[in-house]
């Protein structure tokens, strides 16, 4: 998650925690992550399945606000009992209804990817946006489980932290190795170049891209994939949910 997401996750976290009596009303939510994210254009605030937590349709994003106050939730809620994915089915409930309006079109979001700052890997007709970072758990995850196991789809990959290691991976020999490295071993323990100045600079204006584009969407942490007509999922995402999500007509080993 970058420097910005970072202050306006703590902001969000100061303001919910003065909420009277330590609780947060449903028809509070909205002013609130508005408050927090100003830049973030928020459509709807509605309570979930799960007592005490609020959804929150956030730009092109579903997120979640527990009734404390204390936690914003980015991700999925998945109910064993039925097997299924209930946010992802809100999500495009969202989306078809366009209840997203007031986030930037599809087509705006796919013309404004910057393409010169991502690692590309696969290749095929079919592409994948992924903003990413080496050290976030869920990106590792996505990874592992998902994207190693897709043929016949290009994926970008936009690293949006600008660490020690994603500067080392955008420096790297072949970018996307490194990338695959950095994901199997742990960005941490994975071993990257040390970049030059040159590199250096050019590896963090790319990153400096990416953020100004994740901001721009309204996306909030990370994964956020964006598939190739422009329609946005914040979160993980496991392989034959990719693989529903991308249309169902990828291959995977």
């Amino acid at each position: 998650m970058n420097t910005h997401s970072r202050a306006a996750l703590l902001s969000l976290q100061a303001l919910l925690l003065i909420s009277p009596q330590g609780a947060l009303r449903a028809d509070d939510a909205a002013q609130t992550i508005a408050s927090a994210m100003p830049g973030t254009p928020i459509k709807s605030t509605l309570p979930t399945v799960i007592d005490g937590l609020y959804e929150v349709v956030a730009g092109d994003n579903v997120l979640y606000v527990d009734s404390t106050g204390r936690y914003l939730v980015i991700g999925s809620i998945y109910d064993l009992k039925e097997d299924k994915d209930l946010s992802a089915a809100r999500r495009a409930q969202v989306s078809q209804t366009g209840e997203t309006s007031g986030a930037p079109r599809p087509s705006s979001v796919i013309d404004a990817v910057p393409l010169e700052a991502a690692i590309t890997v696969g290749t095929g007709d079919r592409s994948l946006t992924v903003i990413t970072d080496p050290g976030c758990a869920w990106c590792r995850r996505l990874w592992l489980e998902s994207l190693n196991s897709l043929s016949g789809v290009r994926v970008h990959h936009l690293l949006l932290s600008r660490t020690p290691e994603s500067l080392g991976i955008l420096c790297a020999k072949d970018p996307g190795a490194a990338l695959g490295r950095a994901f199997e071993v742990s960005a941490t323990t994975a071993k990257t170049p040390v970049p030059s100045a040159r590199c250096r600079s050019d590896a963090e204006e790319k990153i400096a891209r990416v953020a100004r584009f994740a901001e721009r969407i309204g996306a909030v942490g990370t994964p956020v994939l964006i598939r190739d007509d422009g329609v946005i999922h914040a979160g993980f995402l496991g392989r034959d949910a990719l693989m529903d999500w991308l249309g169902g007509d990828t291959d995977a080993s």
